[in-house]
């Protein structure tokens, strides 16, 4: 552990447990976002943050970080656009849309029961 000491050291972070430094009492507070700041995990527009991720927004634009939300979801780690997916994941991320309230469920991008030719008619 010598590297990374002395490199703590030169870049002035503690590796001592010590409370009186203001700066190792807030570091594992800070790992993850907290809970008001993550819009999560399916944007409005249906893009789909991945397992265990959520989407923050940054004040126009959209980034991810890992919350452990819905990481058993089984659609793997990467961003999926959830409006031009096939039926399963669509449904799939429409669900989580669905369960945690946000408003890509609600939109005719999620909806999966109809035919695409109607639109047509």
């Amino acid at each position: 552990m010598g590297f990374w000491s002395d490199l703590g050291k030169a870049l002035g972070i503690s590796s001592s447990s010590s409370s009186s430094s203001s700066s190792s009492s807030s570091s594992s507070s800070d790992d993850k976002p907290s809970e008001k700041s993550t819009i999560g995990a399916v944007s409005k527009t249906g893009q789909y943050a991945g397992d265990g991720f959520e989407w923050v927004d940054k004040g126009g634009y959209l980034t991810r970080t890992y919350t452990g939300a819905n990481k058993g979801a089984g659609l793997g780690q990467d961003v999926i656009t959830g409006g031009t997916a096939d039926k399963d994941v669509k449904e799939a991320i429409a669900t989580i849309s669905l369960n945690e309230g946000s408003a890509f469920a609600g939109s005719q991008a999620s909806a999966t029961d109809y035919d695409a030719l109607d639109i047509f008619h």
